[in-house]
Order: C-alpha cells, then structure tokens, then sequence
C-alpha cells in the first residue's frame, strides 16, 4: 500500500474488508480487521482507515453470511443463493463506494 494515494488505501481496505465477511460473520471480521489496520502505519489516515474496515464488515450483500438480514432471508428456504447474488454485487458496488467517498471527502 506504499506509494497508494489514500483513496486507494480506502478502497483497497474497504474491498479486502467485504471480501473477509464473505467467509466470517460481520461482527468476527470487524474483531479481526481493525485491530490489524490500527497496527498499520497509515499516518494521519489511521482514523479514516480505521472506520472504513469497521464499517465495511457490515455492507456485504452478496452471501448470507455477510450480513444477519441476509442470513435470516436465506434460512427461509426461499431465497437461492444466486438470488441474493446477484443485486447484492450492486448494492455491495455502491455502498463500498460511496463509503469511500463520503470518508474520503469529509473525513
């Protein structure tokens, strides 16, 4: 991450962070995930890093294991894993975004 401009470290951060709550539960990856980042010496973005990891362990939409709701709407046996996919690559595209936007622009 050397040399990265700090919307890179945002998004960069942001992704691996929604990547981790495919396969881990949201509050277990933000356990793991920030601890990590705050170790790391991203300088006088460390606080922006820092809510950034934290508040993208909470925005994956993709898999039921990224969010409680998702879970919950899976177990109904209703829902196919390819149906909670498919707008959840959208949704998961525009929150990641706009969270580094707005971290990025006002924080």
């Amino acid at each position: 991450l050397q040399g990265q401009g700090e919307a890179m470290i945002l998004l960069l951060v942001s992704l691996i962070t929604v990547a981790i709550t495919a396969v881990m539960s949201n509050t277990s990856a933000a356990a793991l995930v920030i601890p990590v980042l705050t170790s790391l010496p991203f300088g006088n973005a460390l606080r922006e890093v820092a809510i950034v990891g934290g508040i993208s362990a909470s925005i994956n939409f993709l898999t039921p294991m990224g969010t409680p709701p998702s879970a919950m709407a899976y177990s109904t046996g209703h829902i196919d894993v390819m149906d909670m996919a498919r707008p959840g690559i959208v949704l998961t595209a525009v929150a990641v975004a706009l969270l580094v936007a707005v971290t990025y622009l006002l924080w």
